[in-house]
């Protein structure tokens, strides 16, 4: 494909001398930073011999992979100076320096506190998973699933973020007298004040379920988005051609959603069916086999709003200026997010094609979702086995979830604009959209 010619941003790339001494900043507080890190290494790799990898933590060799092309990828060089190379290598060195270390040893201490406190004794039966693509309105159809009569309970942003009980339980006793609302409200305007563009499109719910792996997004290089730092040629996340590092991801991602589903159970002490959102559909195979009695709930929307939806939502993300950046080339974005629909909906085919799974699998069209909410939260609880009354299904389907402020949005690129044929959109994603008309 060509080019896109240029396009408006988000925000403009500072100047030759902003970019210097944003660069100076950031080595000399890698310098501060590092000697309490190192202190905490070792603790991390005896919490490691102990317990297993941190599921949290990136894997060396991707962080390997992402600082090198992030520096030498021709693609990279040809689009950013070596000042704003050297701050983006420096941003996921101090990323991957502050997991395996800081979080990581969040992560043995709440491993170490389950071994005494109970929640690893928990088990997690016929969990709901909501395994959605991006920008297909899940977060709210999650939600509403989650306040329909509370048959559902599942990780909220902030524990999905911090996944670790000693830290729940130590900031319910701090704001034991503050509520919820009142927090959420005060997060959402200084989340709408701070990033007024990515507030129109996702509105922060603190306290509500999301995607999982997007909040580990701002504590690890793990998941999503991050590998755009590295150029458009990267593999997209769940798609890693080196088969042994895919099996490796995919099991501690299952580590992962374990731990976080029992975690939950246990700290709310209550008996509801556990449900957990997210992106995850190369984990999917996997965690059918884990949890036998699993409801896989998928909701679909048609490629070319979603697509340009993605592309308009990542390059506005809050998290580029950490990592030594103002945003990231429409074009690198344009071939990234293409590749990752191509694989993931390669993955909805082959994992809906399973006979075996087919009662235990539900397929929503997005349009069925805004339009008759109440029917399709009827179609996942009819399919999950749950009784729901129906002032319980009213209630949830007149729930916005955060309504969104507008949709004046500043930044709206169209899939002309960046030079993507509808005939290739048509041909390359038929046999999707094929089956997904076909089970939907």
């Amino acid at each position: 494909m060509q080019a896109p010619p240029a396009l408006a941003v988000y925000k403009e790339a500072p100047s030759l001398g902003g970019s210097v001494g944003l660069l100076a900043g950031q080595i000399l507080g890698l310098a501060v930073l590092l000697p309490p890190f190192a202190c905490l290494l070792p603790f991390s790799m005896l919490g490691r011999i102990l317990f297993g990898p941190d599921p949290t933590s990136p894997r060396i060799s991707l962080v390997w992979l992402l600082m090198r092309r992030a520096l030498f990828d021709p693609v990279v060089r040809n689009e950013r100076g070596i000042v704003t190379r050297a701050r983006t290598a420096l941003s996921i060195l101090m990323i991957s320096m502050r997991s395996h270390s800081l979080w990581a040893c969040c992560w043995y201490l709440d491993e170490l506190y389950g071994c005494f406190g109970g929640w690893k004794s928990q088990q997690v039966t016929r969990p709901v998973f909501l395994i959605s693509n991006a920008r297909t309105g899940s977060s709210e159809f999650g939600e509403r699933l989650c306040t329909a009569g509370k048959h559902l309970i599942g990780p909220n942003s902030l524990q999905c973020l911090m996944p670790y009980t000693w830290v729940w339980r130590l900031a319910r006793g701090v704001f034991r007298e503050a509520k919820e609302e009142d927090i959420a409200v005060k997060m959402r305007e200084g989340y709408q004040k701070k990033f007024p563009e990515m507030f129109k499109r996702h509105p922060l719910q603190p306290f509500s379920p999301d995607t999982f792996e997007v909040a580990q997004n701002m504590t690890s290089l793990t998941f999503g988005y991050l590998n755009l730092l590295a150029g458009p040629n990267v593999p997209p996340y769940g798609a890693d051609p080196d088969k042994a590092h895919l099996a490796s991801d995919v099991r501690q991602l299952c580590r992962c959603v374990d731990a976080l589903l029992k975690k939950t159970l246990h700290f709310y002490g209550r008996k509801e069916r556990p449900f957990l959102k997210g992106h995850f559909i190369h984990a999917a195979e996997t965690l059918a086999a884990q949890y036998p009695g699993a409801l896989f709930v998928d909701v679909v929307r048609e490629i070319e709003p979603m697509l340009r939806s993605q592309i308009n939502f990542v390059h506005v993300l809050p998290c580029w200026e950490e990592l030594g950046v103002q945003s990231v080339p429409w074009a690198w974005l344009r071939d990234h997010l293409l590749r990752a629909n191509i694989d993931y909906c390669q993955q909805e085919i082959a994992f809906f094609k399973e006979s075996v799974l087919r009662e235990r699998r539900i397929v929503l069209r997005f349009e069925d979702c805004v339009k008759d909410p109440t029917g399709s939260l009827q179609q996942v609880f009819e399919a999950a086995g749950i009784e729901v009354l129906p002032e319980e299904l009213s209630q949830a389907a007149t729930r916005s979830a955060g309504a969104k402020s507008d949709r004046n949005y500043d930044i709206d690129v169209s899939l002309d604009q960046l030079q993507i044929p509808a005939g290739y959109l048509a041909s390359t994603f038929n046999e999707w959209r094929q089956k997904m008309d076909k089970d939907s």
